[in-house]
């Protein structure tokens, strides 16, 4: 296998690029045929307008898609704004009604506030803004219009801006993890009110129930960015300990961002070019983990992503440097932990792994049951539903007969 851009005989082919299929596909009817029937805007449901840029999708995949969905079952009605574009074909046929701008922070952004005036006829009845970097902009528009905030935090980043921008009680906080909202909780008592957890959720489809069974080199995948001083190469390192062993294995590094030139030196270096792939692709990683058997974490990351949550729910092996911001990296329940950048305590992890001994496939089991249990979509559309309802003071849910 050759080290570069989405080459080498990692097994993805065929996997279908879109998850709208069987119990997704479902959902998308019943929501579209409900749209088809749905009021006019004066009489319609509750108005909500999602922002979002690259980052909610390159962290989160298909979540945002299944969630506006669920939403929309609670009886909202759903506008996404975003300046990424190739997301925008993903809603066709859908009754999210997406809105592609140039740029939504920056000085390319000095507009935004006029197209949005454009875009509806009466102003959304609450804002939803993942992640931060559009804030600043969307908070003046919010102000202006006297719409209510909800501001979801991703990563540490994010939490910092929302100290620096926005004075508590102004906004409502949904953090990705209870560690961001305990963060944000410390650090003034006015966010106690207002800062909640909104863990991301998933929807498996039946494009990911694909059979691993049976013999086959191993595929392990990995997911993080790229640093000289990062778990990439630690995870190298133990990949060349493993092929010293005779282990039989097919890696793909996801990079999530970084610099990639030391990474391609390593792979060089270790001689690791027919067994490791490196795919500069962030969003690559929704299709890809449903055919792999491993999956590794081997940065500490300061930002939440779907990907080892997918992983787990689809009863793939997850190996996580310790650390982790998520809630759902559960020590020997739903990963096996090493501490970063230790090749040996990694190499080790990888053998078992590899493996697929009784240990492994119970960790496995189990990982997929408690993402079961806890990360469901319906179960986040409830749980945002409410936050909506709480942050606009009406109902307990809404209807199609609800005033926009």
């Amino acid at each position: 296998m050759r080290a570069g851009r989405g080459r080498g005989p990692y097994r993805v082919i065929g996997i279908a690029s879109s998850p709208a299929t069987g119990c997704y596909h479902a959902l998308l009817m019943s929501a579209h045929l409900r749209a088809v029937g749905a009021s006019d805007p004066q009489t319609g449901p509750i108005h909500i307008l999602h922002v979002a840029d690259e980052v909610l999708f390159a962290h989160f995949g298909r979540m945002f898609g299944q969630l506006s969905l669920g939403l929309f079952e609670e009886g909202f009605r759903i506008s996404l704004v975003t300046d990424f574009a190739p997301v925008a074909p993903q809603f066709d046929a859908t009754p999210v009604e997406c809105h592609c701008v140039v740029a939504l922070s920056g000085w390319r952004a000095w507009r935004l506030g006029r197209e949005l005036d454009a875009m509806f006829e009466r102003p959304p009845r609450l804002v939803h803004v993942w992640g931060t970097k559009q804030l600043r902009r969307i908070s003046a528009w919010c102000s202006n219009h006297k719409i209510p905030l909800v501001v979801s935090v991703l990563s540490y980043a994010d939490i910092a801006r929302v100290r620096r921008a926005i004075p508590p009680g102004r906004v409502r906080v949904a953090a990705a993890c209870e560690r961001f909202a305990a963060s944000l909780r410390s650090a003034d008592n006015r966010w106690l009110t207002n800062t909640f957890p909104l863990p991301p959720a998933l929807l498996v489809t039946d494009d990911d129930a694909i059979d691993l069974a049976g013999p086959h080199s191993c595929g392990i995948v990995a997911v993080g960015p790229l640093h000289r001083d990062g778990g990439m190469l630690s995870l190298l390192d133990a990949a060349a300990a493993l092929r010293a062993d005779h282990l039989d294995f097919q890696m793909a590094l996801l990079s999530d961002g970084g610099d990639a030139s030391a990474t391609y030196a390593r792979i060089s270096q270790l001689k690791l070019h027919d067994c490791v792939s490196l795919i500069e692709d962030a969003l690559l990683w929704d299709r890809a983990i449903a055919g792999a058997d491993v999956m590794v974490v081997p940065n500490r990351l300061d930002y939440v992503t779907l990907a080892p949550l997918l992983a787990m729910a689809l009863g793939r092996i997850v190996l996580a440097a310790r650390g982790q911001p998520g809630d759902w990296f559960v020590e020997d329940g739903t990963c096996w932990s090493f501490v970063a950048g230790d090749a040996g305590e990694l190499r080790s992890a990888m053998a078992r792994a590899i493996a697929r001994g009784p240990a492994a496939l119970s960790l496995a089991t189990s990982a997929a049951e408690y993402v079961a249990r806890h990360f469901g979509i319906s179960q986040r559309a409830s749980e945002l539903a409410a936050i909506y309802h709480s942050t606009l003071g009406t109902g307990q849910r809404s209807t199609n007969h609800e005033s926009d």
